[in-house]
């Protein structure tokens, strides 16, 4: 199932206009009386584990095409020109002591302590595990904190 915590993080960020020009968005199936963001919200909290995509062509917002349909919200903001460190988030499993926690608590990457990053990073567990994604994300947030 995909992390409902990630809705507000990229509406937040989408530049609607982009993605209209690039997509021939069609808002007038939204119902005036609200605003669309509201409703897009509403109903892709209800439906969490739909892509980005699925949730504007199950809306009737986009038309259906293979690529729409199958996208997350992350590409859009790539080629929209967000750093990933402002949308990709990381679940945090364990406390600074290595206890583990009750339930997974999701954090934007660039929001995780130093020592946190640090300890992904030099866990060599994590290291076979962890992604080259991750890893270059990882190591770029640390860069920016120097």
């Amino acid at each position: 199932m995909r992390k409902k915590e990630r809705i507000p993080v990229l509406l937040n960020l989408i530049d609607w206009n982009k993605l209209e020009e690039s997509f021939s968005l069609n808002f007038s199936n939204i119902e005036k009386d609200e605003t669309i963001l509201i409703q897009i919200d509403d109903y892709w909290n209800k439906n969490p584990d739909q892509r980005f995509g699925q949730m504007l062509i199950n809306l009737g917002i986009a038309e259906n095409n293979y690529y729409l349909w199958n996208e997350e919200c992350n590409q859009f903001l790539k080629d929209q020109g967000v750093d990933p460190k402002e949308y990709t988030l990381w679940g945090v499993n364990f406390d600074k002591d290595r206890n583990r926690l009750p339930e997974t608590t999701w954090k934007l990457a660039k929001d995780l302590d130093t020592d946190h990053i640090e300890a992904i990073l030099e866990d060599y567990s994590y290291a076979m595990f962890i992604n080259k994604f991750y890893a270059t994300l990882f190591k770029s947030i640390l860069e920016d904190r120097e």
